[in-house]
C-alpha cells in the first residue's frame, strides 16, 4: 500500500492520468482487500471523479467495482450498527429500508420524513 501511495504522489498533477488510474484503482482494490473500506471507496471515487481517458467498458468496470464496495460498506453498517436502525415505517404503515449512509450521517435521535 505505501509503495502505491507513494507511487500516486509521484504521478499526481504530472498528466500521466493512465499511470493515475492505474494506482488509484490497485489502491482500491488493496484497500478493500485489507477490509478498508472507507478508503477503497474514496479511491474509486477519485478514479471516477475526473475525465478520463480510459475506455467506456474500463470505466464500467470501476464503476461497477465502485458499486460492489458500496454496497457491501452497507451492509457492514447494517450488520454493526442493526437493521431496525434503517427501517422507517413511517409512509402509510409500509416498511422500506432508508439509505444507510444517509442516516448515519443525520444527528443521533434523528426520524426519517
Amino acid at each position: 500500500m505505501r509503495a502505491y501511495q507513494q507511487a500516486l504522489a509521484l504521478y499526481q498533477g504530472k498528466g500521466w492520468t493512465l499511470a493515475e488510474d492505474y494506482v488509484q484503482f490497485c489502491l482500491a482494490k488493496h484497500s478493500f482487500n485489507l477490509h478498508r473500506l472507507l478508503d477503497a471507496k474514496e479511491a474509486f471515487e477519485r478514479l471516477l471523479s475526473h475525465e478520463s481517458v480510459q475506455s467506456a467498458a474500463l470505466q464500467r468496470l470501476h464503476l461497477q467495482d465502485y458499486i460492489y464496495v458500496y454496497k457491501v460498506e452497507c451492509m457492514c453498517i447494517l450488520y454493526r450498527v442493526g437493521w431496525e436502525t434503517f427501517i422507517d415505517t413511517s409512509q402509510n404503515g409500509t416498511c422500506h429500508i432508508v439509505d444507510c449512509v444517509t442516516s448515519l450521517l443525520q444527528p443521533p435521535g434523528w426520524v426519517p420524513n
